[in-house]
């Protein structure tokens, strides 16, 4: 259980500080053995990254008024306009950012946050593609170490 909670505490850090690295910190999890568990090792990282980058949606949509000048909050309307249009497509870059890091999700959790995407569907979009994102890496360490295992056994 202490796993768990620290795994939810590195993961949340590594939200919001670059050279905290959370898919390191999961391989050696895998590596560790730890495998057995990868969906709720899984829940715990995405539990956490999900937090950090739903604290960086929340300060993006607060202090962009206190931050941002006139010029910029003109041209933020254009682009909250435009969002309008394509509603869901929102959706799935959030979760495709989330899944794969491409846009880096720290990006589109201020993106989000500025132009005011509806939170709920943000935290969930986020929340799903995190967790699908290190549940994989949580089972690549054993991946790999199965197929030496097979490869061994043809030579």
């Amino acid at each position: 259980m202490l796993l768990f909670f620290t795994t939810i505490g590195v993961c949340f850090a590594s939200g919001f500080i670059p050279i905290i690295n959370a898919e390191l910190y999961l391989i050696g999890i895998g590596l560790s053995g730890a495998d057995h568990r990868w969906i709720l090792y899984g829940l715990a990282a995405a539990i956490g990254q999900s937090a950090a980058k739903t604290c960086i949606y929340l300060l993006a949509k607060y202090s962009d008024r206190f931050l941002l000048s006139k010029k910029y909050q003109q041209n933020l309307q254009k682009v909250q306009a435009f969002q309008e249009k394509w509603k869901n497509a929102g959706v799935s870059v959030i979760f495709c950012s989330a899944t794969t890091g491409f846009p880096p999700l720290f990006l589109t959790s201020i993106y989000s946050g500025l132009t005011q995407f509806n939170l709920i569907k943000f935290m969930i979009a986020t929340f799903f593609g995190r967790w699908i994102r290190f549940s994989v890496i949580l089972l690549f360490p054993n991946i790999l170490v199965q197929i030496s295992h097979f490869l061994r056994g043809l030579f």
